[in-house]
């Protein structure tokens, strides 16, 4: 058995069915700003260091010229990694901002330099790079100072954006990596690992590589000491069976531990088995949604962002233009079938579907308006983005696919468990009378 990823600094708390990362040492900001300075072209004293943000797996600062620095000083942002996945992460993450910022003209940072292993002065993986210029969408999204002309032209940007990344086609599913890896040389576990990680280099882009799949669901809580395959995958069916299989040891890991705690009742206990069994079902459904035997050409997936939101598209504050997408952690390769019926997180709401063409404009806000009619009037400028996102992408995907039906059951399991069993066993029991022949 190969040893397991150091994980320092990380512990995750858990819930009934939540689990939460946390840090358990700070890093040092003194120590962060050596690491950077050594890979920038000043003096110490040309930069100081501040907190910037934190999201669930990282924190940044921000390196930040003093006023004698030049005359177009450039800013910085070091992001130090919780090591919820040590390695993989931050490879991928580095790998895939390179292919994007080579193949598209996606603003995205620039990598100045990056660490994937914590063994280094300052105790965590971390990654330099440029602070791109420009607000946060959600800074502007609510205000009267966009107005119609400008949201609309947003949306028509970021679907060129998501259309370039869709046109690369490749022939599995799991994260970008550099095809160089030296760490799998110097870091001890990584060489344990070398004999089972498998990764498909690029026919056409030799700098990069296929890999494991570094995503939440493959790596959150326990699940990085779970034996369990993690690609890359040649079909979203062997995907969907090694997450199903992930998802039900977990869960019974869960429960085994939340057994022996007296603050828990059998109900909670009870929840636990219905998720194992809602799991057990949708795995013994899965080949009626995922032919094994594909008729057609094999299976392509395709680079996929699935956090654009308004926290993480930069806007320059006069023009409302794009000035770069940011946050592209644990951005996989993923099934043409899922990232077609998605769109962007700012443009997700309910959908009314009437055939109306799209207007030139939204409807007019009325002075005086409750909450209530706010929010309509909200609902339906979202709704009318949506139909311009989907022009631009060449057209609204078919609604009511099999396989987005048999991935929102699988997504409804931690709220509605009974009701996903249920009718994973209805779909088996009317294969069964489709096949058993009738007597009479």
């Amino acid at each position: 058995m190969s040893p397991s990823p150091p994980q320092h600094g990380l512990e995750w708390k858990y819930e009934l069915f939540d689990v939460i990362p946390s840090w358990t040492v700070e890093p040092d900001m003194a120590v962060a700003k050596a690491i950077a300075i050594r890979h920038l072209p000043v003096t110490p004293s040309s930069y100081e260091i501040t907190f910037f943000s934190a999201g669930a797996f990282n924190k940044l600062f921000l390196l930040q010229p003093l006023g004698n620095s030049g005359a177009n000083p450039e800013s910085f942002i070091l992001r130090v990694i919780l090591p919820v996945d040590p390695y993989f992460k931050t490879a991928s993450e580095v790998a895939t901002l390179q292919f994007v910022r080579k193949n598209t003209p996606i603003p995205v940072p620039r990598v100045i330099a990056f660490d994937s292993s914590a063994d280094n002065e300052l105790g965590f993986e971390w990654i330099l790079m440029t602070k791109l210029p420009g607000v946060t969408l959600k800074s502007l999204w609510e205000s009267s100072e966009l107005e119609w002309e400008s949201r609309s032209q947003l949306t028509k940007t970021l679907a060129g954006y998501v259309k370039q990344l869709t046109s690369f086609k490749f022939p599995v599913m799991g994260n970008m990596y550099p095809s160089n890896r030296p760490e799998f040389e110097r870091i001890s576990w990584l060489k344990h690992l070398s004999s089972e990680t498998r990764f498909v280099p690029l026919p056409d882009n030799a700098e990069f590589a296929i890999g494991p799949v570094a995503t939440i669901p493959f790596f959150y809580g326990d699940r990085l000491r779970l034996q369990n395959g993690r690609g890359p995958f040649q079909t979203s069916s062997s995907y969907l069976t090694s997450l199903l299989r992930l998802h039900i040891s977990s869960t019974t890991n869960r429960k085994s531990a939340v057994s022996t705690d007296d603050e828990y009742e059998e109900d909670d206990i009870s929840e636990f088995e219905d998720a194992i069994s809602a799991y057990e079902s949708l795995l013994s459904v899965l080949p009626i949604f995922f032919p094994r035997e594909a008729s057609g050409d094999a299976e392509t997936f395709s680079l996929f962002h699935d956090d654009i939101s308004s926290d993480n598209i930069l806007v320059d504050p006069t023009t409302h233009r794009i000035t770069g997408i940011v946050d592209w952690e644990c951005v996989s390769l993923q099934p043409r079938w899922e990232v077609a019926a998605r769109v962007p997180q700012l443009l997700e709401g309910p959908e009314v579907e009437d055939g109306a063409p799209i207007p030139d404009a939204a409807p007019p806000s009325e002075e005086g308006a409750d909450e209530f009619h706010k929010e309509l009037r909200e609902r339906h400028e979202q709704m009318l983005l949506r139909r311009i996102y989907y022009d631009e992408m060449g057209g609204k995907p078919e609604h009511g696919s099999r396989e987005r039906l048999f991935e929102n059951k699988l997504q409804q399991v931690d709220v509605r468990p009974t009701a996903v069993r249920n009718w994973a066993n209805g779909i088996l029991h009317e294969v069964q009378l489709a096949i058993t022949p009738e007597t009479e």
